[in-house]
């Protein structure tokens, strides 16, 4: 059931447990290992901001609808994307955003990247990080 910014504030004062799902419709989320997504935010720094959400071992990366899979150049990459995909959001149990998808203290949102773009920071990105020279299989956040 969709709610505005007062129903989840409201609900999340009377239990505060609770999580919150996204449904991934106005962006998808590339979700990758936390050292790859590090490395991807300090090249984009000063660049471009790409919104994420970080989860115990894994990023989501969140970029334009329908873009996700131009930015997934391995198979342990998740993609969340459509009416079908979520991802869970602050302030649900252990999430916390790394990169707010705002601008300012109004919540304006920032633009969304296409994915090909964020693809192309990954490919860099990964030449130098652990993972990448290894390309095992990472876990994702539960579904």
């Amino acid at each position: 059931m969709p709610l505005d910014a007062a129903d989840i504030d409201r609900a999340t004062k009377r239990a505060p447990g609770a999580g919150i799902l996204a449904v991934t419709r106005t962006f998808d989320a590339l979700i990758v290992p936390r050292q790859v997504a590090l490395a991807v935010l300090v090249l984009m720094d000063g660049v471009a901001t790409i919104p994420c959400v970080a989860y115990e071992a894994t990023v989501a990366l969140l970029v334009l609808p329908a873009t996700g899979r131009c930015a997934a150049t391995r198979p342990w990459m998740q993609v969340r994307s459509g009416p079908e995909g979520w991802i869970a959001l602050p302030p649900s149990h252990r999430v916390r955003w790394d990169q707010e998808p705002w601008t300012d203290a109004a919540h304006t949102p920032c633009r969304l990247l296409h994915g090909r773009d964020v693809g192309h920071q990954l490919t860099q990105a990964l030449e130098n990080c652990p993972v990448g020279k290894h390309d095992r299989a990472v876990p994702g956040p539960a579904r």
